[in-house]
């Protein structure tokens, strides 16, 4: 048998011992929580050494309603550092009660300073509240989150690092001062500009407003998140400022049915356009009067985390799962070899035509699939993902004409169409997946030669591995909140399965990390055995499965290793991390893994399924 080294022993020790820490879980994320405080703005940072930061704060009533409970939900009872981008009552209105109750930050308040201060009582309230903890940034200054993550301020008052902007005659001067903020770990990068103006104009009057965000954007260039700036107005997020930013991931913040129009048609539609199609999420649908559409409502707060690398937005409300690569470390790209049409719903009977009809995407390959670049296409309409998400085994993507629950019949889409740019016909027609390089990946048709569409039902594929001719495709009989039948997001009711995968995510290279990314799909809440070998074999039996592992020493040191048991979300994927010392002895080291998942049987566990076995190989 293998005999493990001393040399290669000891550091992975190290690694296990740095696992086993009670920080380790927490170490190496970043969270961004959108809070949904209405017709306002909110968002909760936590870094990866746990610092804790508020940015605004919401209007009148929000602090105590809203942010003081959800903060208490996620564990944190104490903020490190609190920031108002501005002094208007929909971004400060909440902060002195959030202030007041508790959670006074032990570091410091950033604002703006006092030129040009309003004289409203909720400033009059903010001041006091917020009272000598009160700083003025300097541009460039940040916030320490630790691991190298850091918020730093990009503008105040008019401030860019290009430059001086004017405000002198232009409207809303309060928005054009507002304190920008960018939030960067590793290749993850958000920007958060309050209300910064961007030339736009509103006024009866026609006053346009200062261009601050268009210097402030070209400065910056792209980013993988950005907040709409002033909830969705037309005097933010001009084309400039859209084309330079040219984000992964849209956040909208605006309350149900406000008075404003947020966030307007021609904002919503310039970050999703058929050239450069993004998914974009709100904390509600917005004002369902102005005609904007092809956004996500996650019907409240949602999140996003990253480890510097991928990240995810997750809505718990709506159950909506997504993730996706940075644009600096792009997943393998979609081919016909991994990506698969896997269920459309061609003719809704519970939505309108126009806003309820969606595709289902699924990943056929043992590796995740980056979507990045890829052209759906329907006759003479197309549009193409700029949003690089990134599929797991197994996993789905659910594309939505609309991602307005009261407009899809309540589809958990996750990435809306360009508004009113993209239908599939009711009774004939063709799909048409293109790869980046413009191949074609697949051509799905209904009607005529194609399988036939059923009112009310999705058309779902029996098997993703064989061709899609009309005799693999069956109408749905599962039925779901929406109304009609079908299984969006979830596997095919009846048919085949896809059985859980393993996949290595990334380089192996000291000082970095073994990700590896287990996809179980319809095995969500069951749990999982994750073993690791360097010698392959067969003699190991366990739940009714044969290992592909020896008992090496290599296999007794991973099992001690936190987490490789543990229980899947729902979603029935997960990532597991393992930090690779910078120790030199470790490069060449081989490994295998696999898992095995359970489910709860009476006083035990029963295996329901094993994965494939991955290769590991640390580089230098």
């Amino acid at each position: 048998m293998f005999e493990f080294p001393t040399r290669v022993l000891s550091p992975l020790l190290v690694a296990a011992a740095l696992w086993a820490a009670p920080t380790a879980e927490a170490a190496g994320e970043l969270e961004i929580h959108i809070l949904d405080v209405g017709q306002g703005a909110s968002a909760f940072v936590r870094g990866p050494d746990g610092t804790r930061v508020l940015i605004d704060a919401g209007p009148f009533g929000t602090g105590n309603a809203v942010i003081r409970p959800y903060l208490a939900t996620i564990g944190v009872f104490d903020l490190d550092w609190a920031i108002a981008t501005h002094f208007d009552g929909d971004h400060i209105g909440g902060m002195d009660e959030v202030f007041n109750g508790g959670y006074l930050p032990l570091q410091k308040v950033w604002d703006r300073g006092n030129t040009a201060l309003p004289s409203t009582n909720q400033v009059s309230q903010y001041l006091a509240a917020a009272g000598s903890k009160r700083q003025t940034p300097t541009l460039g200054q940040r916030i320490d989150l630790g691991d190298g993550a850091f918020i730093e301020c990009v503008a105040l008052n008019g401030l860019t690092p290009l430059g001086q902007v004017s405000l002198a005659g232009a409207d809303q001067q309060e928005n054009g001062r507002s304190l920008a903020t960018l939030i960067s770990y590793g290749d993850f990068e958000a920007y958060i500009g309050g209300d910064l103006t961007a030339g736009g104009i509103t006024s009866p009057e026609g006053v346009p407003t200062a261009n601050v965000e268009g210097p402030l954007a070209s400065w910056l260039g792209q980013v993988e998140v950005v907040q709409a700036s002033h909830h969705g107005s037309n005097t933010s997020s001009s084309a400039a400022v859209v084309n330079a930013l040219d984000p992964a991931f849209v956040i909208y913040a605006a309350g149900l049915d406000n008075d404003f129009g947020h966030p307007t048609k021609t904002v919503t539609n310039r970050w999703n356009s058929t050239a450069r199609s993004r998914a974009a999420w709100g904390t509600t649908e917005g004002d369902t009067s102005n005609g904007s559409g092809g956004w996500v409502s996650a019907d409240g707060s949602f999140v996003l985390r990253t480890d510097g690398v991928v990240f995810e937005a997750e809505a718990p409300n709506r159950g909506l799962l997504a993730r996706f690569a940075t644009f600096e470390h792009p997943g393998t790209a979609a081919s016909a070899a991994n990506l698969r049409v896997n269920e459309l719903l061609v003719r809704p009977a519970a939505s309108g035509l126009a806003t309820g009809q969606w595709i289902e995407l699924v990943n056929v390959a043992a590796v995740p699939v980056d979507l990045g670049g890829v052209r759906v296409l329907r006759g003479p309409q197309s549009f193409t993902l700029a949003s690089r998400h990134l599929l797991e085994p197994g996993g789905f993507l659910l594309l939505g004409l609309d991602g307005k629950p009261s407009r899809n019949g309540d589809a958990p889409v996750v990435h809306g169409a360009p508004w009113e740019q993209f239908a599939l016909t009711t009774n004939a027609g063709t799909l048409e997946l293109r790869s980046a390089s413009g191949a074609t990946i697949e051509t799905v048709s209904w009607g005529g030669s194609g399988f036939a569409p059923t009112l009310g039902a999705s058309s779902e594929r029996i098997d993703a591995g064989a061709p899609p001719v009309a005799a693999n495709f069956v109408a749905a009989t599962a039925a779901w909140s929406g109304g009609d039948l079908g299984t969006p997001g979830d596997p095919n009711g009846g048919v085949v399965s896809v059985p859980p995968t393993l996949a290595v995510v990334g380089p192996t290279a000291l000082g970095g990390t073994l990700q590896l990314a287990l996809n179980a799909p319809g095995k969500g809440f069951q749990y999982h055995i994750l073993f690791g070998s360097q010698t392959l074999g067969s003699s190991l039996n366990l739940f009714g499965y044969t290992l592909p592992h020896l008992p090496d020493p290599f296999f007794n040191l991973w099992l001690t290793l936190p987490g490789v048991f543990g229980q899947f979300p729902a979603s029935g994927t997960k990532q597991w991390l393992l930090p690779i010392p910078n120790t030199p002895s470790l490069v060449g080291l081989f490994g295998t893994a696999s898992y095995l998942t359970l489910d709860v049987a009476g006083l035990g566990f029963e295996g329901t399924g094993q994965s494939n076995t991955v290769a590991f190989l640390v580089q230098p």
